[in-house]
């Protein structure tokens, strides 16, 4: 097992893998030396070729009877306990790397077990509408033991039960918000699974017992505006997928960048 490194998970659309080459390309930029895994169930896709992987490992996704961009957090789930690295910082695909200091974040788990950034209440509909506070799933820095797996293998549950209440007419409101949130709200919320992760592990539950460290902001930026999350440099940018407008001119100037290279590489 390596010592450290970055995995990112991409099922279920093509989109995903160029989402996740272009989150490594930004990630290699930084940290050339720092390895980094794919999980996908499009291996064969011309963009896992790329240099930017240093592997990329064929999974086979989770089937169920929800929208695939909640199903694909199954698979991502599901993969967590494979990293292939002893100290893992996995990434949304949907995230950019801002900061050589990527480098340095793994020394975090010299105090902890698992790291993540708190969800702010003015950029995130969880913790809007839950009305509690919770960690953002876009990045999650753990050491691969037993106490993180059995953490991660009861969320997978808590994720999988969420998923057939919100598939139930009316729907079946687990998360006991009662009528104060409108079922579609309850809905949605059902469908997100750091919903699931909050009734085991947030800043103020921890079922399994596990060291949290709880990162700035700056570690997993979503847009807040809140003074707080914009006291220090941008080290990662985690970019919400329908505001993507710019991911064709990303995509060819990673393509052009990445191809020069291999060349002069041979």
């Amino acid at each position: 097992m390596s010592a450290c490194g970055i995995t990112y998970v991409a099922t279920r659309s093509d989109l995903y893998v160029e989402e996740a080459f272009l989150a490594a390309f930004s990630a290699k930029r930084y940290v050339p030396n720092l390895p980094v895994t794919l999980f996908t169930d499009r291996p064969n896709h011309s963009l896992c070729e790329r240099d930017v992987f240093d592997d990329v490992v064929p999974i086979t996704r989770e089937a169920m009877d929800v929208p695939e961009w909640s199903a694909g957090q199954l698979d991502r789930l599901a993969c967590l306990q494979r990293s292939p690295y002893r100290r893992t910082l996995h990434l949304d695909t949907d995230t950019r790397v801002f900061s050589g200091e990527v480098r340095d974040l793994f020394a975090v788990l010299d105090r902890a077990d698992i790291a993540m950034v708190e969800a702010a209440p003015d950029e995130s509909f969880s913790r809007l509408h839950f009305g509690k506070r919770i960690l953002n799933a876009g990045l999650i820095l753990y050491e691969s033991s037993e106490p993180a797996f059995r953490c991660f293998t009861e969320w997978a549950a808590i994720t999988a039960r969420n998923f057939c209440a919100a598939s139930t007419v009316p729907v079946t409101d687990v998360l006991g918000l009662g009528p104060q949130r409108s079922e579609a709200v309850i809905r949605e919320l059902l469908l997100i699974d750091q919903i699931a992760l909050a009734e085991i592990l947030t800043p103020e539950v921890n079922r399994f017992g596990l060291r949290l460290e709880v990162l700035d902001y700056s570690w997993n930026h979503r847009g807040s505006r809140l003074p707080a999350n914009n006291r220090k440099p941008l080290r990662i940018l985690h970019r919400p997928r329908h505001k993507l407008k710019t991911h064709t001119l990303e995509l060819e100037e990673a393509l052009r960048v990445t191809k020069a290279t291999q060349r002069f590489r041979r």
